[in-house]
């Protein structure tokens, strides 16, 4: 016995060395990606890096006052702003606030992949982490030369917010999940759930346009099969802070033209399509793995009592915004309306990669052809998206944006 938890102890000291130099890596290669970034004039990187060196921090400009009055989500930039009057240089503080994002997102996932395989697999929840660090659309260089532009991805580099609000997306939606899974809505899971929330409002709005109609039409079907009304309403009241902060920059964004665009309007794949020759074709590689993994786990996924709805609610929310709903004006081809649909995909991925993952190895519930078939799936999102990673840290001209 004492052999036994000497070797367990051991093991978990290896498990926790190994995650923390997972951490490193990955915010050592996000730290080198978004410092260069900075320095880009036509990166988002550096649009939002300005916006704090030259508005936040500069009292001629308007200030920190004015920054808040023109934007609804300034937490990335908060943080940015701390490393620049500590001293360090526009790429260095930009480089240093991403990384700081980046060792919660793996630290994150690492944690999420735990629960939904188990406290006894963290050596596979290791596994699941990387793979979810990397993943892309699927690239087919005869199709497209970008990996990026005209298919989409669940990871983004040159967006500071987008990747600032995904591991916050991501507790939020765990704490869901284990409110669904459990049928707890006590007082304690929803202040956490409306606290997360509304941190992820203050790092970007967008996964909010997801969140929550995915939930609250998550909620109706659950109101009408389980009438279960006292977890219906305590999930509900949890929105109503956030529902609050938003009410005023939402209304603008969407419905006003002094929100910096000329309100929204719908469309049919005029966004999604303008940077590909064929929707269906860029659908498809995006969503190749997780399309796949649906079918396969639709027993797991689309039960009404299944914790796993909401994720794949919330996927088809955000496809639907980006297919059919664009802003007017001359920020139509921005693709604002994108980054939801992105931190879905993410989303669905950090929940159905681990439960593919059981249900092939430990649970051995699937069949041979299907573990195959999903294994080559997923590496092709990978190797895809190790070479999008590449793109950005071996291109010296410095203008590898997608």
């Amino acid at each position: 016995m004492k052999g036994e938890g000497q070797q367990r102890a051991y093991e978990r000291i290896l498990q926790y060395a190994l995650l923390a130099i997972v951490v490193a890596v990955y915010a050592y290669i996000t730290y080198r990606i978004s410092s260069r970034l900075a320095l880009n004039p036509m990166s988002d990187m550096n649009a939002h890096a300005k916006s704090v060196a030259e508005i936040w921090l500069d009292p001629s400009q308007g200030g920190f006052g004015k920054f808040f009055s023109e934007t609804s989500y300034p937490g990335w930039h908060a943080l940015m702003a701390i490393f620049l009057i500590g001293g360090l240089s526009l790429a260095q503080a930009a480089g240093a606030a991403c990384a700081f994002f980046a060792c919660v997102t793996v630290l994150v996932i690492w944690y999420v992949s735990k629960i939904i395989m188990g406290d006894h697999a963290a050596w596979l929840a290791l596994g699941v982490t990387v793979i979810l660090l990397f993943v892309t659309a699927i690239y087919l260089p005869w199709y497209s030369d970008s990996i990026y532009m005209g298919q989409g991805s669940p990871t983004v580099w040159h967006n500071p917010t987008y990747d600032a609000v995904k591991p916050f997306a991501l507790i939020a939606s765990a704490v869901f999940f284990c409110m669904v899974k459990d049928r707890r809505a006590e007082l304690a899971p929803c202040i956490a759930f409306a606290l997360v929330t509304l941190l992820c409002l203050a790092l970007k709005p967008s996964f909010f346009q997801v969140q929550a109609p995915g939930i609250f039409l998550y909620l109706l079907v659950d109101a009408c099969v389980n009438r279960d009304w006292r977890f219906v309403r305590n999930v509900a009241l949890s929105f109503v802070p956030a529902i609050l902060y938003m009410s005023v920059p939402l209304w603008i964004m969407l419905f006003s033209s002094s929100g910096g665009g000329e309100g929204i309007g719908f469309c049919f794949f005029q966004v999604y399509g303008a940077f590909n020759s064929n929707v269906l074709v860029s659908i498809v590689l995006l969503l190749a793995f997780p399309l796949f993994a649906t079918i396969v786990l639709r027993r797991d996924i689309f039960s009404v009592s299944s914790p796993f709805l909401f994720l794949f609610l919330m996927l088809v929310i955000g496809f639907c915004e980006y297919s059919f709903v664009m802003e007017n004006g001359e920020r139509m081809y921005h693709g604002n309306f994108a980054w939801g649909y992105y931190l879905a995909v993410f989303l669905y991925w950090a929940f159905i990669l681990p439960l593919f993952i059981k249900r092939s190895l430990k649970d051995r519930s699937l069949a041979r052809w299907v573990v195959v078939v999903g294994c080559v799936l997923v590496a092709a999102h990978f190797l895809s998206g190790v070479l999008y990673c590449s793109q950005f840290l071996l291109d010296v001209s410095g203008e590898m944006l997608y």
